[in-house]
């Protein structure tokens, strides 16, 4: 009796050994089949821009699959190279980092601690390239996850590859931007400027990186551009008014009275007609500390403006959809500089 019922036992785990090894069986072949599939579209993608980067730095032949942003598989590495090229732009990188925590710090602004920490977990160090004519970039150190983000650093006196990188760099108006194509931040080292707007500036750029990685929308869509540009501006307003305390608020209250007044002295109804900005750079100065340059200059100037424009919008404007007029008015902003996306 007893020896039949271990013999039904030894029975019941034989067949449930051989599920298991099924399951596995099926489970491996699976992966097989995906990682084929994988790899034919990988090898038939000409635009394999959002690649995970590899490590270059460990071996002295690049082994990445050629391709934008990648090493060509058949050119030897050289990895004195890498370094000298790495070690410079780490260190800009690292101080951008640091101003964005800083100002993630004094605002206890639990997006701006979001936005800081997905940085800090997943940049890679990138280098400008020419690839295919469209600014590719050269990562010179491995992905640190999954969710990687190049971070690219235009040197100082640096030769740009290509039109692309050249029109960037020789942008006296550029400071940081976010690149989703390529799925990058580009800064630059040679336009002076404060920690603290600093910090402001890669906060809003890693809003949009953060967007473009978890919430992706069409970058081309001018109106669904706009719309996160108009995001990333309540999201560093709110920065501003956290780091500027009472006398921001006061600059503020008095730039968007200014404009009111000018607009309905024109017999406009608020949300129909705009306003230029005006000089704040006295108050600025008191308020965040001098400028480093006239990029930071210039930057905060529009940025306050856009704010002051915003909030009256907020206060003042009775028809209407307020957040698709912040949209609709950064969309014509942008549109009047030819800087929106290209369909």
């Amino acid at each position: 009796m007893k020896s039949s019922k271990d013999n039904r036992r030894n029975r019941a785990r034989a067949r449930e050994t051989g599920r298991i090894h099924f399951r596995i069986f099926v489970g491996v072949g699976i992966l097989v089949v995906i990682a084929v599939m994988v790899g034919l579209l990988l090898s038939s993608d000409p635009n394999r821009s959002r690649q995970q980067p590899t490590n270059t730095s460990q071996t002295s032949t690049a082994s990445s699959p050629q391709g934008p942003g990648l090493i060509n598989p058949n050119t030897p590495v050289d990895l004195a190279e890498i370094e000298k090229q790495l070690t410079p732009r780490k260190a800009v990188m690292r101080e951008w980092l640091e101003a964005a925590e800083n100002v993630a710090n004094q605002t206890k602004d639990q997006q701006a601690q979001s936005i800081v920490k997905l940085l800090k977990d997943n940049t890679v160090v990138c280098m400008p390239t020419e690839q295919e004519g469209n600014g590719g970039v050269r990562f010179l150190e491995a992905a640190k996850s999954p969710v990687w983000l190049g971070f690219v650093v235009i040197m100082t006196g640096e030769q740009m590859p290509g039109p692309h990188w050249q029109n960037i760099a020789s942008n006296k108006g550029f400071g940081a931007n976010f690149f989703a194509e390529s799925r990058t931040i580009v800064v630059r080292d040679h336009a002076p400027t404060s920690p603290i707007w600093k910090g402001i500036i890669l906060l809003h750029e890693g809003n949009h990186a953060g967007t473009a990685i978890f919430a992706p929308y069409n970058q081309k869509d001018p109106m669904l551009f706009s719309m996160d540009e108009r995001d990333s501006h309540e999201f560093e307003n709110r920065l501003l008014s956290a780091l500027g305390g009472k006398p921001y608020e006061l600059l503020l209250n008095r730039e968007v009275e200014r404009m009111k007044l000018l607009i309905l002295s024109k017999g406009d109804e608020i949300g129909s007609l705009f306003v230029g900005r005006t000089d704040y750079n006295s108050d600025l100065d008191k308020i965040f500390g001098p400028a480093q340059s006239q990029f930071e200059k210039d930057y905060r100037q529009t940025h306050v403006w856009l704010h002051a424009v915003f909030t009256m919008l907020d206060r003042e404007c009775k028809q209407g959809d307020i957040e698709m007029i912040k949209a609709k008015f950064l969309h014509d902003r942008y549109e009047e500089s030819g800087i929106l996306p290209s369909q």
